[in-house]
């Protein structure tokens, strides 16, 4: 007979994994009642309760984040760090989690896990761990999980890239249908931008926008973008501009700015991530959302799970953005 999970608790009581491993570990973020329901239905389903291999004298879990040191100071206006951090904090008690950062994953190589050092996870917020990192992990058994990229061996929780974009075509085609859309892609962050090409793709073929592959225009950089490069767009007859990300959207902008063309009267211009660089230009960039808060939830909810509770069933997610409205497509 297959052993009871709290993935079954779950789905009985009709509430979250997360919430199952808040009550099996005595959280005092749940009310009674609910408790004593989960309590009552693991006792039904004869749920035995996993010994977790963490040292009882050691509540505090230590978690490192991993964020990603980039070349162009440009990308540091992708995301807004604090509600990551603001997520994960809000799903699981401060008292229970000690959080900390690095920007160098070859520190983990280095990093002396049994004198007073000990990992209990460790999350890769924006950026893909090398594999010589993965292997390191899984060999010392420290559970790992990457945000915003997929590895499909690994525990991940990621943005639709793909779904957004198709979202961002479908609201261009109902606000412009006369329009001639193409896509300026930022190749510089491969592992996103390769998703939001396909969902580019799969959306202009979805709304009936002829040869989308031949849309598509690349840049290598934030400073790469400028009067040759939009001049070039336009005389090729495109007047929708669906940009990589707001930051390459207020880049656009700012070129169209120092040369008299206006948005959306000559060129219409969407972005992507609600990124706070949004708030520096007027109009805003129409946008799709990446809840960076919500990624940071799931994140404590995986620590919970993993971590305390150990389950060991694959944690991949994806997070839906929503069209965050703004003054750009006209």
């Amino acid at each position: 007979m297959a052993k009871v999970t709290i993935f079954d608790i779950a789905k009985k009581a009709g509430v979250s994994t997360s919430t199952v491993s808040r009550v099996l570990n005595d959280s005092a973020l749940i009310s009674d009642e609910r408790a004593d329901q989960i309590r009552r239905i693991a006792d039904e389903l004869g749920y035995t309760k996993r010994t977790i291999r963490k040292p009882r004298n050691r509540a505090i879990l230590n978690v490192m984040i991993v964020l990603p040191r980039h070349r162009e100071r440009a990308t540091q206006l992708f995301y807004d760090y604090s509600e990551l951090l603001h997520g994960i904090q809000s799903a699981i008690p401060t008292d229970r989690a000690n959080l900390f950062t690095s920007i160098e994953q070859d520190s983990l190589l280095e990093r002396d896990h049994k004198k007073g050092g000990m990992l209990d996870a460790v999350v890769f917020a924006f950026t893909r761990p090398k594999k010589k990192i993965r292997d390191l992990l899984k060999q010392k058994s420290i559970p790992f999980l990457i945000l915003n990229r997929i590895v499909n061996d690994a525990d991940y929780i990621t943005c639709d890239h793909e779904g957004g974009m198709k979202t961002i075509i479908s609201v261009l085609k109902e606000k412009r249908p006369d329009a001639n859309p193409c896509m300026l892609n930022l190749e510089a962050v491969k592992d996103v931008s390769s998703l939001r090409v396909k969902g580019f793709v799969q959306g202009m073929e979805e709304s009936g926008w002829s040869k989308p592959e031949d849309r598509i225009f690349h840049t290598q950089s934030i400073s790469a973008i400028d009067a040759a490069l939009i001049r070039k767009i336009m005389k090729a007859g495109y007047d929708a501009i669906v940009c990589f990300n707001d930051v390459v959207a207020v880049a656009v902008m700012e070129v169209a700015a120092r040369n008299n063309i206006s948005i959306p009267a000559d060129v219409s211009i969407t972005g992507f991530d609600n990124s706070p660089v949004r708030d520096l230009v007027h109009p805003s960039p129409d946008t799709i959302s990446m809840e960076v808060e919500r990624l940071g939830n799931l994140t404590g909810e995986w620590l919970l799970d993993r971590v305390l509770n150990r389950e060991s069933d694959p944690w991949q997610r994806f997070v839906r953005g929503k069209h965050v409205p703004g003054g750009t497509i006209g």
